[in-house]
């Protein structure tokens, strides 16, 4: 993952989507919104994402871009754990599912 702040105080990020899937990179990127404009898309012809972002009303100075960059990367993280452990835990949960629904249905017969 790399970072680059512009003079026009616009921060880029750009993740490889071979660590960090675009499902991964959308949910990180949605909680950034309620205080940046957040754009996501892809470089052609690459397996790289590139999160734009850029405050409402004021610039993002050098400082900021780098806590935005590093809480983004805490998330990119936290959902890609996230998503690890689900996919890990599918299979049980499904089995839980269908013996939960496997048991009501003989009780009501």
């Amino acid at each position: 993952m790399t970072q680059q702040h512009s003079p026009s105080g616009e921060v880029e990020i750009a993740v490889d989507e071979t660590i960090f899937s675009e499902a991964v990179v959308l949910k990180a990127s949605y909680w950034l919104t309620a205080d940046y404009r957040v754009s996501v898309r892809r470089v052609a012809e690459t397996k790289t994402l590139l999160v734009c972002l850029s405050g409402f009303s004021t610039k993002i100075d050098e400082s900021s871009a780098e806590a935005i960059t590093n809480r983004f990367h805490r998330d990119l993280i936290d959902f890609r754990t996230r998503q690890i452990i689900s996919d890990e835990t599918r299979t049980i949960r499904d089995l839980l599912v269908a013996k939960a629904f496997a048991s009501d249905s003989t009780e009501n017969s």
